[in-house]
């Protein structure tokens, strides 16, 4: 009951900031490394991920390969769409989160498989993850 409450509560734009000030991200992300109400906590930071400090939080608290794990192990595709947003949130805010994307790309082809066979909106955050990554290694090896 208390993580759809605390859903309800950032959908708010203004309520965002504060759960961000208040640490709700390292509780969230705490809970989800150990297991703790995965599929409710996902979704709260799915809605809270557009917010830079969760973005700069989330680098910190090195919730990136732990989404990537999710969807890699995961059978509840809810879940792997709620990874995959806030993964191409975090792909689209910070550059130096990319490396590690393309570092999972390369050993397990984990985006790749959600592109393919996600719902439509994994598939669609995905390929935005994809080309990106795509972008900065041509990029690179144009330089």
């Amino acid at each position: 009951m208390l993580p759809l409450r605390f859903f309800n509560l950032c959908i708010i734009h203004e309520n965002k900031g504060r759960a961000v000030r208040d640490g709700a991200v390292k509780v969230i992300m705490t809970k989800i490394m150990n297991g703790t109400h995965v599929d409710e906590l996902l979704a709260i930071l799915a809605v809270i991920a557009s917010h830079q400090k969760v973005v700069d939080e989330l680098g910190d608290l090195g919730a990136v390969p732990c989404l990537l794990r999710i969807i890699r192990e995961s059978t509840c595709d809810r879940n792997k769409e709620n990874c995959i947003a806030i993964l191409h949130t975090i792909c689209l805010n910070d550059r130096t989160k990319r490396r590690t994307m393309r570092d999972e790309e390369s050993a397990y082809g984990t985006i790749s498989k959600l592109a393919r066979n996600g719902t439509s909106r994994a598939k669609r955050k995905a390929n935005g993850i994809l080309e990106r990554l795509n972008r900065a290694v041509n990029l690179t090896h144009t330089a």
